[in-house]
């Protein structure tokens, strides 16, 4: 059986087919060489998903149903690792995942610099159409961490996360350079949980802590 592509298809959309873009018409049409009248899935990252068929330049519009999102919702706010690829891995897993929102987080000792807006939502959108998702992440930051229910810090010398039982709808997991927190990164009286009992990678760290907290 012939994979089925899923596309991403932003919108508020209007009536009719549903225009995808140049980038996605070479995709589909010089990469993959997919027929049209072919079927297809997208989705608006909104929680919209539908099942169509592909003319050959847009989307002709199907069976199309809410998504409601499952689980708990997780935000996972991060200093951005120092190499590229290692910020892909990051992004992708944790869209992949079903995280909520992916905020990078600023620190007095963080060597990684953030990359651009532009790189991050492509990788996003590239793993929400894999993983054929409903939710595309929000990512946004630099910002400061602010203490709140929910708000947990990895942390080696941190009580096991599996110990951890949430009390709110929501839990975001704070994770720092590999350098450690400087004194002023965070505020006092924040939760630290270990994730396991070695030092881990951040961007490791970010995604099993992400994978951990959303099976809860």
């Amino acid at each position: 059986m012939r994979h089925r592509p899923n596309l991403y298809v932003p919108g508020p959309w209007a009536e009719g087919s549903l225009g995808v873009g140049d980038q996605a018409i070479r995709h589909m049409t010089k990469v993959l060489r997919y027929p049209p009248g072919a079927p297809v899935t997208y989705t608006d990252g909104m929680g919209i998903v539908g099942s169509g068929t592909w003319s050959g330049s847009d989307i002709d519009r199907g069976e199309e149903t809410q998504v409601v999102r499952s689980g708990r919702a997780i935000d996972v706010i991060v200093a951005a690792p120092n190499a590229k690829e290692r910020q892909r891995f990051l992004v992708e897993k944790c869209q992949e995942l079903g995280v909520r929102r992916l905020r990078w987080l600023a620190t007095a000792w963080s060597s990684g610099r953030v990359p651009p807006q532009r790189r991050v939502t492509a990788w996003a959108v590239g793993a929400l159409e894999q993983s054929r998702g409903a939710w595309l992440m929000a990512v946004d930051g630099p910002i400061e961490v602010e203490a709140g229910a929910g708000v947990l810090v990895a942390d080696v010398s941190g009580r096991p996360v599996g110990e951890y039982v949430p009390a709110t709808e929501s839990t975001t997991i704070v994770v720092g350079p590999e350098g450690g927190f400087a004194p002023e990164d965070l505020p006092d009286g924040l939760e630290r949980v270990q994730i396991v009992d070695t030092v881990l990678r951040t961007e490791t760290a970010a995604v099993v802590g992400a994978a951990i907290l959303r099976s809860m």
